[in-house]
């Protein structure tokens, strides 16, 4: 595949307020490729950053989107986007500079059409619970990390934060929105697409930093994985098992792993008896900001200036 354009998808809601720390990063990632690249952020309608960006750049694109939903985000995206290629990064992320360039290689060679990246955490800090859950954080990124290295089959469960595939492979609807990047990479596979690990595509995460925040995003997690099961059960099954291998191979040793799947088994019967079908049907990508919207506006501002058009 020769003469690729790439387009590096963002979709953004409470992660607005760290594009103005992370969107230069990622695009001194994307400067990486040799090929012709854009980005395109996507907020809520009422984003002040569609009036107010962080960077003002003509290779990065700021669209809106009413509907609810990252998947949702994601097909405004791509409908405008002009790309072969396209990348999909949360908003949140710090990818290492070589990052895009390393993922998108086999692609654009056309030996895979979808890479999965490397999701990593920074170092733990803060108060004793923050630094916990980054540690969690971590041992289930490597037992991730270790599962897409070792067993390709499992690769279509892709990696929220980092990975790119055809443009014509993103499908127009999903089993499950609720676990968007799964149901996206069963679609592809479902398609013939080819799947390959990209060890090197390195991208930083943060972890939550209380409990209720952990607690949500696996209880939201877990909803889905559950309604995913019902539609594919052998697939979810398998999977399982295998990330339950990966876990104890890559956490031995740890005293806190043990406490770590306790609870996580018990979300999973708390997913099971409170579904959620409505969240699961749309991804529940709302405007709900952890900041005011004065704040946000404050914030854009503050880094209106920081890139030269």
């Amino acid at each position: 595949m020769t003469g690729t354009t790439v387009s590096i998808l963002i979709p953004a809601r409470n992660e607005e307020l760290t594009l103005p720390s992370t969107l230069p990063g990622i695009l001194r990632a994307a400067e990486q490729l040799d090929e012709p690249f854009e980005i395109v952020v996507i907020t809520p309608t009422t984003s002040p950053m569609l009036h107010r960006p962080p960077i003002r750049d003509h290779r990065i694109r700021w669209l809106a989107t009413e509907r609810p939903g990252k998947f949702q985000a994601l097909r405004v995206g791509a409908a405008h986007a002009d790309g072969d290629v396209l990348v999909l990064v949360d908003a949140d992320v710090r990818p290492d500079a070589a990052a895009f360039d390393e993922l998108t290689r086999t692609v654009r060679s056309g030996t895979a059409d979808v890479a999965a990246g490397r999701i990593t955490f920074g170092a733990a800090t803060g108060p004793p619970v923050a630094r916990l859950l980054t540690h969690w954080a971590t041992m289930s990124a490597d037992a991730w990390n270790l599962l897409r290295s070792q067993r390709p089959e499992h690769r279509w469960a892709l990696p929220g934060a980092l990975y790119a595939l055809r443009s014509e492979l993103l499908p127009e609807s999903l089993d499950v929105a609720l676990v968007d990047d799964a149901s996206i990479g069963l679609a592809a596979e479902r398609a013939g697409a080819r799947f390959a690990y990209a060890a090197n595509a390195g991208v930083e995460v943060s972890a939550p930093r209380t409990y209720r925040e952990w607690c949500r995003q696996k209880l939201r997690s877990r909803r889905g994985w559950a309604a995913l099961a019902e539609r594919e059960p052998g697939r979810v099954r398998a999977l399982e098992a295998c990330i339950a291998h990966c876990f104890a191979a890559s956490t031995a040793g740890s005293r806190t792993a043990g406490l770590m799947w306790t609870q996580d088994r018990v979300l999973r019967g708390v997913a099971r008896l409170t579904p959620r079908p409505e969240a699961c049907a749309t991804g529940a990508w709302t405007p709900q900001r952890a900041a005011a919207p004065r704040e946000l506006a404050m914030a854009a501002h503050r880094t209106t200036r920081t890139r030269a058009e």
